[in-house]
């Protein structure tokens, strides 16, 4: 079973056991947490249901595995014919989630 989810402003498509990484989230490691904003159900072959927007009666079950670093990311500014440059780098904070069941 598949499911597309809303979280953190963007959407994923899950089914249970898959891993994914997203923007910081402030929970603890470990924890578990349930993902209402449901979009829509697959099964393997077919469309079990659609949400508008979210379907209300299912929710997807996850768990914090880690938080990471992301690898440097540099951000330039540039402005020709003024020897105007700036280079500056960051790395932001990602985590990892892992699905731990999708409850329908």
């Amino acid at each position: 079973m598949y499911a597309i989810i809303h979280f953190q402003w963007h959407q994923y498509i899950v089914k249970k056991g898959d891993e994914l990484i997203v923007d910081a989230v402030d929970v603890a490691d470990n924890k578990t947490i349930s993902i209402d904003t449901v979009v829509s159900l697959f099964d393997d072959t077919s469309l079990i249901s659609l949400g508008h927007p979210y379907v209300s009666w299912a929710s997807v079950k996850a768990t914090i595995h880690e938080t990471i670093k992301w690898p440097k990311v540099s951000v330039v500014k540039f402005k020709r014919k003024t020897r105007y440059f700036r280079n500056k780098w960051f790395r932001p904070l990602q985590t990892k989630i892992l699905i731990t069941d999708i409850i329908s």
